[in-house]
């Protein structure tokens, strides 16, 4: 069996480079939001009770807590979508 080879013209490689740092790009903003959204959970739980607990009514403060939670993560989530 004959071998070829192909030989990729230097705006091949250059855009093949391209594509595979969007690639790691992207998979490294996906992993970003997924450690946040972890974080934010694990965060918002104990906030959640201390909120609750020194707020009266402690439904107040549970709503405040949760309403700054979802503000930071829809903060970051609209930055990172301009800069793609």
């Amino acid at each position: 069996m004959a071998r070829t080879t192909t030989t990729r013209s230097p705006a091949s490689k250059a855009a093949a480079k391209l594509e595979s740092q969007h690639l790691a790009d992207q998979k490294g903003a996906r992993t970003q939001r997924f450690v946040l959204g972890i974080v934010s959970l694990c965060a918002g739980i104990p906030i959640t009770a201390i909120s609750a607990m020194n707020v009266d009514p402690g439904l107040l403060g549970v709503m405040v807590s949760w309403a700054g939670i979802v503000g930071v993560n829809a903060v970051h989530a609209l930055a990172n979508r301009r800069h793609s």
